[in-house]
């Protein structure tokens, strides 16, 4: 079997390719936290992209009834995670890819609300890239 496959130009591959660096923002909740719009790290700036949130429920809630949480956007609430996303009752980690490029400067935010919950923890993480 040959083991040459040449030959080959400069030309067919790539010779740099452009890498964005990456950011991570990260806030901690529960119960405790009452109903609020919570930012999420920094401003994602024009041609970044947001790749993926990720939800990590630490303890899970009780209570008289659950919590409701999105992950969005300063112009809208549910943008990168429903509600439905989550099930605050069960300990574990919920992920949701979303590679969506920003079209205008947007500040990341977490909408919560504990609903009565006497016990729970979650930790929140943003995952964008920058211009």
């Amino acid at each position: 079997m040959p083991t040459f496959l040449g030959p080959y130009s400069y030309d067919d591959y790539p010779t740099s390719t452009p890498n964005k660096p990456v950011k991570i923002s990260q806030i901690k909740l529960s119960y405790a936290n009452p109903l609020s719009q919570v930012n999420l790290g920094d401003i994602v700036a024009l041609n970044g992209i947001v790749i993926e949130a990720i939800v990590k429920v630490v303890t899970a809630f009780e209570g008289s009834s659950l919590p409701s949480m999105t992950i969005g956007s300063n112009t809208l609430p549910a943008k990168y995670l429903t509600e439905e996303s989550v099930d605050f009752e069960v300990e574990g980690i919920y992920k949701k890819s979303i590679f969506e490029p920003v079209i205008s400067n947007e500040q990341p935010r977490v909408y919560w609300n504990p609903n009565g919950a006497t016990a729970g923890e979650l930790l929140i993480f943003l995952i964008f890239s920058e211009p």
